[in-house]
């Protein structure tokens, strides 16, 4: 009779600098779930907030680990999981200087969230359905772009959440504006078509094949 594998118990550390939300009941999902199943496990989970630790890169020559958490070296651990959005630099920081001085790290590909032009992108390699979609670096270029496009157009900034520096445009004196607007950041913006039919707005979550949510709504 074949024995069960015996599961050997790990020392992990949770890398969010969303800890508070993770430490009760109301806690995020993700974060929830990922504690709540080491701890059944019978492994020791430590949640360290990103916003506690300095990198110490000057005494790094001297023999001091750079990583210091509550002034003291990071923690020694089987397994260290950051749990960031995509522009959370403060946490990748800290992540990619574990990495760099040899701690185990499981550092995932990072989800553009909120980075318009990589979504683009994205979605261009892999061949998925799209708006026309225009990357500009200033007002003059649009000139290249007015015979091809087909007003109204939506135009936005490379970075925003949901209606933060987006505009639907209506003609090309309007779109030189808006572009000299948005070139003041010295950020890229883009210059997408408005898929018919205008006024609907839908969004999917997908998890891994699966669709899991999804929202639709009319714009007014």
């Amino acid at each position: 009779m074949l024995e069960e594998p015996r599961l050997t118990k790990m020392n992990l550390i949770l890398l969010t600098r969303f800890h508070s939300q993770h430490q009760g009941p109301l806690g995020t999902p993700t974060g929830t779930r990922l504690a709540d199943a080491a701890l059944r496990m019978g492994h020791t989970l430590t949640i360290v907030n990103p916003a506690e630790i300095v990198l110490d890169f000057g005494q790094a020559e001297q023999g001091r680990f750079p990583v210091q958490w509550r002034g003291r070296d990071y923690p020694i651990a089987d397994l260290t999981l950051p749990l960031a959005r995509w522009d959370d630099n403060a946490t990748w920081q800290v992540a990619e200087t574990l990495q760099s001085w040899g701690r185990i790290i499981s550092i995932p590909q990072r989800v553009p969230l909120g980075d318009h032009i990589s979504m683009a992108r994205l979605m261009a390699r892999r061949g998925i359905p799209a708006p026309r979609s225009w990357v500009l670096s200033n007002p003059e270029q649009l000139q290249i772009l007015i015979p091809d496009v087909k007003f109204p157009i939506l135009m936005r900034s490379r970075y925003g959440g949901p209606g933060r520096k987006v505009a639907i445009v209506q003609h090309s004196g309007e779109a030189f504006a808006h572009a000299k607007n948005l070139s003041t950041s010295g950020q890229p913006f883009l210059v997408q078509d408005l898929p018919e039919p205008l006024g609907q707005d839908v969004r999917v979550l997908v998890v891994g094949e699966k669709v899991v949510a999804a929202l639709a709504h009319a714009v007014m």
